[in-house]
């Protein structure tokens, strides 16, 4: 466990999908996502989000919107 404390959540999910990728990753109500769906759905978001114009900021999810006008947004 003192392993996954060092990983973030993005890292814990692409381990899940690599090494268990059928495996309940996450229960909401009736709902269930395995590793490989919410893996799946995850770089589906990052994907459109880079394509707005997002870009990764350092660890932890922080991303950073970039505007031409140099004004820029922080979104935790």
């Amino acid at each position: 466990m003192e392993v996954l404390n060092s990983l973030s959540l993005g890292q814990i999910l692409e381990r899940g999908a690599r090494f268990v990728p059928d495996k309940i990753a996450v229960v909401d109500g009736e709902q269930r996502k395995t590793y490989s769906e919410l893996n799946t759905m995850t770089n589906a978001l990052a994907a459109s989000l880079a394509k707005i114009g997002f870009k990764k900021f350092g660890q932890g999810g922080l991303v950073e919107l970039a505007k031409k006008d140099q004004n820029r947004e922080r979104i935790w």
